[in-house]
This record gives C-alpha cells, structure tokens and sequence, in this order.
C-alpha cells in the first residue's frame, strides 16, 4: 500500500453506546448521533441508515485528525438530493476535506491550501445513480486531487498553492454540521488514509468489500418464512379443526444452487433438513402436521413447539428462486388471545453446488398470532379523520389522524381491558417503513414519530402503548388499560403525528387492525395514505404546506432567483415565469433571455395600492407612496465606468413630430414640462404648449445664453461681470481733435446711467483709457 489506514467504519452494527467499531486497528470508534440504525442490506448484509436531520457519524470523542494528504473512500446509497452541494463526508467547523453530491449527479471534492479555502473541484454530471449502492473516493497528494467514481478516475486537478497541513478537526461521515445539512440514504465502509491511494488500491479495498458481502452471504445462504394463503406471516386461532393451511417458503439468497443432502425419511428432531422452533402456547397440541408437496414430508413435535421437514429427492434450489412447502394442520393455541411471537428456523443437511461443505444456520421471523374465531361482521370501519396526505418533501412532519368507527345503530362494541398477553383488547397500527424507492413505504424511519389514543369517555392517560420495531416495519400495539364501551356512532381516535413522507410518490398502506374483542373475529383494514406535496384543508390547497393560509398556498425551501423558483409556468429554458422567495425577499423571474412583461393586455400597473385608489386614469405605471417613490440604483462593484444610462425617455420613429418629455403636476394647481427637442430642452408651462416657465437655480453653468434673438457666450459674460464689479476698463482713440475728451454719461436705457471719465487726462496722448463705473444715479 502506498499509504497507511488511518480509520475503518464498516458500518454494519452498533454497539449498545452507539458507537461503530474501527476495523483499522486504530480505535478510532465512531459516535452515532441521532436515530441512525443498523438495517439488513442486500448488498452488503448489513449498513448504517441515516433518515435525515441530527443523524451523523463522528469520532468518538471528537478526535481529530490531520491529513495533508489523504485518500477517503465510502459506500453510499442515497436519493437524489433536494440542493446542490449535498455532504456525504465533512469536517467538524472546517471547509477541508469535503465530499458533496449535487442533484445533476456530480461529485464535488473541496479542501484548503494555505493560499484558499476555496478549492473545489467537480467531476461531470450523470455519474451518480440515485437509490442504488455506488463507491465514492477522493485523494489528495498535496499536488494533484483526484475523484473516484465506483473504482474508475472521474475528475483530476493540478491545483496551485500549498496544502493545510494543521487542520485537526474531527471527520463528520453523512452531515455538514455547520450548514445543518442531513444526507439521509445508507452509509457503508468508510475508510481513511495518510496518503493518494492509486486507482488500483481503491479497486482492491472495493473488492474486499465485496468479499465481506460474499461471506455474509456463505453465512446466510437460506431465507425462510412461514406465510399463510394471503402472503402473511400470520397463523390464525380458528374453530376449524383441520386447521389452516400455510406455507413454508425457503429462498435462495446466495450466488450458488442449493442441493439436499440425503436425510432420514422420517422428520423428527435429529433427522431434517429445515426445524421451525416455536415457543410453548403457539400451536395448538396436538398438532396433526403434514404437506402435501410431493417429496417433502413434515412433522410436528408433540408438545408443538416445533415442526421438522424433511426433502427427499427435491431438486435444487436456484440462486434467487425459492420453494413453497404446503403444510396442514396447524392452528393457533387459543389459550394466549392474539400475540406476536417469534420463529426460530434451523437447517441443515444441505450444501452449495459443487462444494461438499455441509451449510447449516440459523434464522428469525416474526409472526403474528390472530384471533379468528367469533362473528365476522364487527361494526367497525376505520379511515382518516382529517386527510390522508403525508407530505413527500423529505422534511415536513406530518400528522395522520385515523378513526375506528362504531357505525352500529344499535349495538355497542365492548373493549376488554388488561392489554397484550392478558386477553385485553388490542388496536394495532402498522406501516412499512424504507429508503426512497420502496413503493409501499410511508417514511424512511419512525424517528421523531408519535402515536396517541383519545375515545369518549377516556383520557390518553387511560391508554397504553407498546411500539414495534421490526425493521421494514413500524408497528404500535395500542389498549385500553379498564374495560370500556364504545356506543353506536363513537369512536376511537388514533393521532400518527411527526411522520417524514418518502420523496418518492405514491401511496403507502397503513394497516389497522383490532384483536381480542369478545365476541369477534380479529381483523384489521388497510388504510392508504398519499405520499404528495399537495394537502387539503376546508376549501384551500397547499402545496408543501398542511396547513395553507389561502385558498392555495405554496411553501418551499429558500430558494435563488437562479433557480427554477417554488413555482414555475412554462418551460423552464423558454419564456417561463419563475416565482420564489428568500429569506428577506420574494422574487418574480422570467425565463432565459426572456422578458418579464407586466399587465400587457390592461396596460395599467399600481404598486402600492389597489385599483380604488384615485389615479390618473391615462397612467400605465402608478406608485402610490408617502415619499421615495422611485429610487435607480447601481451598486458598488458593477463593472463599467464613465456616463451610465439610469433613465432613458424613447420615442420611436413616427410620422408626427412627438417630443418626449417629463410633467410636474400638483393637484390641479400647477403644471410643468422638461420636454426634449432636437434643439435641447425646453422648460415649459403644461396648460399652454407655447409659454416657458420660470427656472430657479442656485446656479447655471454652459457655454452661451440665448435671449430672444441675442446669443452672449462667455467672453460677453466676462466683461458684464467686470462691469458690475467696476474693473472693466476700456481704451477710446480720439480721430478728430488731440485734446482731452469731456467727460459724458452713457444712458443705457435705465434710470442708472454709466459715466465715461477720464482716467488720467493728458492731452499729449492720441490714445486715453477710460474706466467705466456704474454710479447711483
């Protein structure tokens, strides 16, 4: 090996503290948070199920770990991820060593060097199946980071800077704890090393795994189940004294054929190939045992604690394919009411094909004892209360309120106490539970999932409660602890609150059933409930909501105006309309290079009221506000420099002349125009199109100033301004006679006259300079 095992979590069971074992012989136990389980698995026979929030595993401890280069390798099974930048593997407040699945089915790799810790790199798209086992690894030789996808290189990168060799927080496997970010799925073989494994040494760790499945599978090679004629393991107390046929079915779960091995003709408890063990009080005794398959013989233990059979000359089992062994006679002992129990099988005296190892072992199934004596015809009916919708977002909890009716008219329906095993009236619930893909599942777990009984005349308190754990299923045992009666039209309610719906659609069957009610047979009804995002309350609809506030309310994630928004009309890439919100905001969008065009029939748009506010009935676009009615904004950063356009007034090419131009109305009072003309802008009186309005300013800055027909430019201004001021001087050239000019006043049309005098009189000059002064009177 090119690098040394740092940590190994097989991820295959859990100790009684909720730690996993370390099989790299570093001790490095991992601490299970949350409600993760140890489930059966097909593929490696047994894996660590996460279903969702505050479930996660990290080092006991919270030991840490520093790895400047590092090869992490997991088995993940999980569904398509509702958000981009899904973790499977993190570290505990840090950003290095991260593996991210998105929902395009990418692997995304991200760690830090000492120049960022932004690196990130991404395989392409479409390599990830969802729902199904796969293999991801990454590695890092401070170098070159690498992607590894079912053992094959998807994604390589010679990235710039040096690595982080001083991180040492502890590795998070199914969770980013800093984002709150559960990955819910099926976690198997979680490896670390101190060093880039080559793609050869992922490929050998992969096919170790799989020898690890090929051992459970030689340890485990016989499935068998004791069903009735309805596929049920349940085993009736019934009047008929044949009995009640059922089936013994034996499957082939390993890679081989299943051979018999010659055995003694006579079944008994040291001759047989398959033993049902069963506790004292299940099977009536005696029990006349026997199958009708034709090589197979059976036998009962005459206390009936056990059944033996035997297969003489039967063919062998195929890999995948089982055998149903009919069996007679066989009936419940009356005596314990209806129960559950267990069954334990032995087998033996068989073999693989082509081996001469005898295979023997072991196996457990539950079953289900029912009470099928008494009248058929009880008059309960059972359905849901209030909806039968559990909402298929993976994150919402939902509640299902169920009944059990008393529709008799006249009859009253006795409910015994005492509860299970003591001849007490039971009421169980039942559904399966599963990972996305299983069609018949209502949630991934009962994780945070509550069960409570309320019926007339009876608190919560006076009912008792026993939850089944039973892997594929859930199940809670419900009854009253006293003896009641429940009256014609009554019922019994039945509140399943905190249930996370599967993502996938569809409807999962929730049984309910009733055992030991005197005078009836046990029975049970198979409620369906929807997996969907819309539920109904009164008149309203909702969509991700149970409870929508308007007749139909959407609820979603928070969501970018990038994306695809909560809701959506159109096609996604063409002229769509997007709609979403954020945290602080809600957004309208339209698609791609297409425009978002507002009222276009009506033509008339209000924001901040509505149409019985008084508005100019002429006016496309109203904003009714107390100030800051419109405000053009660019922000800091936007690329660009120089003149930028904020608002531009654009009149078309036309036949008539049209001037674009801005009013200034107030109430009737007054009117005034900026209009833009090929010349420039004119400031004008809006009741009359030909008359100017006055302009105030603090000052005015150009190049020229027109009055009526008189253009003055700046040089003109220069001397009126040193005129005013008294400074301006002028030079007058005497053609007529050489002797000092008389002083005599200017009239400029006004009562204020200017005065030419002389500034320094000397007759011997041709040329006098003047100053001129403007004098009060």
């Amino acid at each position: 090996m090119s690098a040394n095992l740092i940590l190994h979590w097989p991820l295959d069971e859990m100790s009684g503290q909720r730690t996993v074992f370390d099989a790299s012989g570093n001790g490095i136990l991992g601490q299970v948070s949350g409600d993760a389980k140890a489930v059966p698995d097909e593929q490696f026979g047994s894996a660590l199920a996460f279903s969702g929030s505050g479930q996660c595993v990290t080092p006991a401890g919270g030991r840490g770990m520093t790895v400047p280069r590092y090869t992490v390798e997991l088995w993940v099974r999980t569904g398509k991820p509702p958000v981009a930048a899904t973790p499977l593997v993190n570290r505990r407040n840090s950003v290095d060593l991260v593996i991210n699945v998105n929902p395009d089915g990418s692997v995304e790799h991200r760690f830090v060097t000492q120049e960022s810790i932004g690196n990130t790199h991404t395989t392409p798209p479409g390599l990830l199946s969802w729902n199904a086992w796969q293999h991801i690894a990454v590695t890092n030789d401070a170098a070159t980071a690498r992607i590894y996808v079912n053992g094959e290189a998807a994604a390589e990168w010679d990235y710039p800077g040096t690595r982080q060799q001083r991180d040492p927080t502890p590795l998070v496997v199914g969770a980013d704890l800093g984002r709150k970010i559960y990955t819910a799925g099926r976690y198997a073989h979680v490896r670390v090393y101190d060093g880039a494994l080559t793609a050869a040494e992922i490929q050998r760790d992969m096919a170790e795994d799989s020898s690890t499945l090929a051992a459970y599978v030689r340890t485990h090679p016989l499935d068998l189940e004791l069903l009735n004629l309805d596929e049920q393991p349940v085993l009736f107390i019934d009047n008929d004294p044949a009995g009640q046929p059922m089936r013994l079915r034996l499957t082939n779960s390993s890679r081989q054929n299943i051979e018999f091995l010659p055995q003694g003709a006579t079944p008994g408890p040291a001759s047989f190939h398959v033993a049902a063990r069963l506790r004292p009080g299940v099977l009536a005794t005696p029990a006349a045992v026997s199958s009708g398959a034709s090589g197979w013989a059976a036998q009962a233990a005459a206390d009936g604690t056990a059944l033996y059979l035997v297969a003489a000359n039967a063919a062998p089992i195929a890999p995948g394919a089982w055998v149903d062994v009919p069996l007679t006679g066989l009936s419940a002992d009356p005596g314990g009411g209806s129960r559950g129990t267990r069954i334990e099988f032995d087998y033996q005296r068989l073999r693989s094909a082509g081996e001469t190892a005898e295979l023997t072992g072991t196996r457990l199934q539950y079953l289900d004892v029912v009470n099928h004596r008494g009248r058929p015809d009880i008059p309960l009916v059972m359905g849901f209360a209030a909806g039968d919708t559990v909402l298929n977002d993976g994150v919402t909890r939902s509640t299902l309120t169920l009944y059990v009716a008393n529709t008799s008219a006249d009859t009253t329906v006795t409910l015994a106490g005492g509860g299970p095993g003591k001849g007490g009236s039971l009421f169980t619930v039942t559904f399966d539970v599963g990972a996305d893909g299983n069609d018949w599942a209502l949630a991934e777990s009962v994780a945070g999932v509550s069960v409570t009984v309320a019926a007339p005349g009876t608190s919560t308190a006076a009912w008792g409660q026993v939850a089944h754990d039973l892997g594929t299923r859930a199940s809670w045992t419900l009854y009253p602890t006293a003896g009641m009666d429940l009256a014609p039209g009554k019922a019994v309610v039945i509140t399943v609150a905190g249930v996370v719906g599967l993502r996938d659609p569809g409807r999962a069957g929730i049984v309910v059933g009733y055992e030991n009610i005197p005078g009836y047979r046990d029975g049970a009804q198979t409620l369906e409930a929807d997996r969907r995002p819309l539920a109904f309350a009164g008149s309203s609809t909702g969509v991700g909501t149970l409870a929508p506030a308007a007749k139909l309310h959407v609820s979603d994630t928070v969501l970018a105006p990038t994306t695809n928004g909560t809701l959506l009309i159109g096609p996604p890439a063409a002229a769509s309309l997007k709609i979403g919100y954020g945290a602080d905001h809600a957004w309208l969008q339209s698609g791609p290079n297409a425009v978002l065009s507002l009222n276009p029939a009506s033509g008339r748009v209000i924001v901040g009221a509505t149409s019985t506010t008084t508005v100019d009935a002429g006016s496309k676009l109203t904003v009714v506000a107390a100030y800051s009615h419109l405000q053009l904004r660019r922000t800091a950063g936007t690329a660009g420099s120089g003149t930028q356009v904020f608002l531009e007034l654009y009149q078309e090419q036309q036949g008539a002349t049209v001037y674009p131009a801005i009013r200034f109305h107030q109430s009737n009072k007054f009117w005034h125009l900026i209009e833009g003309r090929p010349e420039g802008l004119f400031f004008r009186f809006a009741g009359d199109t030909t008359s100017m309005t006055d302009v105030y300013a603090a000052g005015l800055k150009g190049s020229s100033l027109t009055l009526g027909s008189t253009t003055i430019g700046e040089a003109e201004l220069q001397i009126l301004r040193r005129l005013a001021a008294g400074t301006l001087t002028v030079t007058l050239y005497n053609d007529e006679i050489r002797a000092t000019a008389s002083p005599f006043q200017i009239q400029n049309g006004t009562a204020r006259p200017y005065v030419v005098g002389l500034e320094q009189p000397n007759q011997y000059n041709l040329m006098q300079r003047f100053r001129l002064v403007p004098v009060s009177s």
